[in-house]
């Protein structure tokens, strides 16, 4: 009798055993996978909040590191940043089927009204508020694309961002880009931004 209790005995830890083993390695490989996505998510750059990212850009005139930040939406997917490169960001949203592409950028105002003018000979042309920002957008072939004056006290360097709008999957039933840019996750993007600026450290 004392000879079965200690052989269930035996099996019983051995079991046991491997289970904890089993549950270690699961939770070892829970942690990776969350650390992975924590750094995808938590990144000081173009990933740096849950509820949007912010774009840098360190600009010449007057030596000013410039920051602009965007409201992103649940399913909005960052698939291309670069920390080299923190001015520009990509987003794609597959259930809207769009891609957001924005970059943060400067130029002087006679560039800035040059590229106003070009707009207007396209069949879509708006001037409009984002959020507090004015700016424009326009359509060309299937793209829709705009300008956001983000600062313009220096004539010879006003400070913007620029976005274009397109299809992620062309062969889509959702495929009427001027519907999607109008649409609530588009204009989350484009309508919620806030911009500061910080002195370059000498």
């Amino acid at each position: 009798m004392k000879k079965y209790i200690s052989i269930a005995l035996i099996v019983t830890l051995l079991v046991g055993g491997l289970l904890t083993l089993t549950g270690c390695n699961n939770t070892a490989n829970n942690n990776d996978n969350n650390n992975s996505i924590n750094t995808t998510s938590n990144t000081d750059n173009g990933t740096s909040k849950s509820s949007g990212f912010d774009l840098r850009f360190d600009f010449v005139s007057g030596n000013t590191t410039h920051y602009a930040h965007f409201n992103t939406n649940s399913d909005d997917k960052v698939t291309e940043f670069d920390e080299d490169e923190p001015n520009f960001v990509r987003i794609e949203n597959e259930n809207e089927n769009y891609v957001a592409d924005l970059e943060l950028s400067e130029d002087a105002k006679d560039a800035y009204e040059q590229f106003k003018t070009s707009a207007k000979e396209n069949d879509l042309y708006v001037e409009t508020k984002f959020g507090k920002f004015d700016g424009y957008y326009s359509k060309d072939g299937g793209d829709i694309y705009g300008y956001v004056l983000l600062d313009t006290s220096d004539s010879n360097a006003y400070k913007y961002f620029n976005f274009v709008v397109y299809l992620l999957d062309d062969t889509s039933e959702k495929n009427d880009i001027e519907s999607i840019f109008k649409a609530s996750k588009v204009q989350n993007i484009l309508n919620n931004i806030e911009y500061k600026v910080t002195k370059l450290e000498s």
